[in-house]
């Protein structure tokens, strides 16, 4: 049985050459294994997304005064966005529901609702760093068993 990792960004932008505080460096050897390999795991990770992805990049690369986006970063985020690196989930009816239904219990990052409603539609797991996302989540009464920790991550590789 294959199962459903949905990757928050903090996960794919060292990929685009931005590092990213509290990602731990065995997370991304084994999800570049993953990814390379195809196995029971099944990383993905939302199209409606990919705009935040790119716009972390472009950030990044502003705010250390590049005169152009690193080519790193290009590739990366193509190589996410063709689906050639993880699965790239389309938009359905389910994910815009639950997205919507965590927007209105009060939880204002737009990105952080798609992740979590694309890993609750296809009753997978969301890999994220993110506190301030759970926390809503359980002031909404939302399921919270969809969240899934670094050491959790790790652990699940091993079975």
């Amino acid at each position: 049985m294959t199962r459903i990792v949905v990757l928050d960004t903090s996960f794919l932008l060292p990929f685009l050459g931005v590092k990213v505080r509290g990602v731990d460096d065995r997370v991304l050897r084994k999800i570049e294994e993953i990814a390379t390999r195809r196995g029971k795991l099944q990383l993905c990770y939302h199209e409606l997304m990919l705009p935040e992805l790119i716009a972390k990049a472009f950030s990044t690369s502003l705010r250390k005064g590049l005169e152009t986006v690193p080519e790193e970063a290009i590739e990366g985020f193509l190589s996410v966005s063709s689906g050639m690196f993880i699965e790239v989930l389309a938009t359905t009816r389910e994910d815009l529901e639950i997205a919507y239904t965590l927007r209105m219990a009060g939880h204002g990052d737009f990105f952080d609702c798609i992740a979590y409603a694309a890993a609750k539609s296809r009753r997978g797991r969301l890999l994220t760093l993110d506190t301030e996302l759970r926390k809503s989540v359980e002031r909404a009464k939302l399921d919270v068993h969809v969240f899934m920790d670094q050491r959790e991550f790790l652990a699940l590789c091993l079975d």
